[in-house]
């Protein structure tokens, strides 16, 4: 499995070996009706050895319709195993890296 990184912030993407081993979903208020836009802000949350923690939040103005929280790991395609995050992964990650309450 791999995991697709892309931003707004004018990097060329790049697939990186990735499975997501956790995720929850805080469902905050229902999207009773369609037809309308709504906002998926995500960043980093932290950053471990060999997996990290993305957070998003699904809105529209201020109302908060959802937090997510996922855990992504590193893995060696070849053993299947976790690897450690490579600096150049930990670098871009490092970018997103925020701490919100």
């Amino acid at each position: 499995m791999v995991f697709l990184f892309s931003c707004s912030k004018g990097e060329v993407p790049g697939i990186l070996e990735m499975v997501v081993a956790r995720a929850e979903i805080d469902f905050i208020a229902p999207i009773l009706q369609g037809g309308f836009f709504v906002d998926v802000e995500l960043w980093v949350e932290s950053i471990g050895n060999s997996s990290f923690v993305m957070g998003y939040e699904i809105k529209s103005g201020d109302t908060i319709y959802a937090r997510i929280k996922s855990v992504q790991v590193g893995i060696d395609k070849e053993s299947g195993k976790s690897r450690p995050l490579e600096a150049s992964e930990r670098a871009f990650l490092e970018k997103y890296l925020e701490v919100k309450s």
